[in-house]
């Protein structure tokens, strides 16, 4: 059953470090809604029907985020122990740096190419999520130092990803994957 499915997953959240979600399905209730509505709202437009059926219908609440914005004191905890432990401390370093100034998703961080790092007007291009595509101003100490990764580790074209393994390790200048994040979140997890 759904229920069952949940405690499991939720068995293995909590085991790794993670909280509990809450199943209620309320998130997905609602956006199911807002679809319906949107669709509704349509034909109504082109007089297909009188009344939008789902002006009456109630959004189940929401649970509320857990999230919030990490401190200044959290932050450098986060880059002492990616500088301090791990095998390729560097490339923790830039990965996290990446993150913080440009609030990349992860999607983005893995699709960086060597063409998308522009030094001289200090941005980069994150294509991220429906293919969208957006042009991230960071500092130039940033922009040199993925240049730098990425070159040094065996990018020549410029099609090349920017996060990659050293050239002296088993992945011998592999792009990294979503492997190489887990990786790191775990880490800061066990050290913090």
């Amino acid at each position: 059953s759904a229920m069952e499915k949940l405690k499991i997953k939720n068995a293995k959240r909590i085991e790794r470090g993670f909280v509990a979600k809450i199943g209620t399905g309320s998130i997905a209730y609602n956006r199911a809604l807002s679809a319906l509505s949107v669709f509704f709202h349509y034909a109504v437009k082109k007089d297909a029907i009188a009344k939008n059926p789902m002006d009456d219908v109630d959004f189940l609440p929401e649970p509320e985020a857990k999230r919030g914005r990490l401190s200044a004191e959290e932050v450098d905890q986060i880059f002492e122990v990616a500088l301090t432990t791990g095998n390729d401390p560097n490339l923790d370093h830039l990965i996290l740096w990446t993150l913080v100034e440009t609030a990349a998703r992860i999607g983005g961080l893995l699709k960086l190419q060597l063409q998308d790092i522009d030094i001289k007007s200090q941005t980069i291009a994150l294509y991220e999520k429906r293919g969208k595509v957006r042009k991230q101003p960071v500092t130039k100490e940033l922009a040199e130092a993925l240049h730098e990764l990425a070159t040094s580790r065996g990018a020549t074209k410029p099609s090349d990803n920017v996060f990659r393994y050293t050239l002296n390790s088993d992945f011998a200048g592999r792009a990294i994957t979503s492997r190489r994040i887990d990786y790191i979140w775990a880490r800061l997890r066990d050290e913090l």
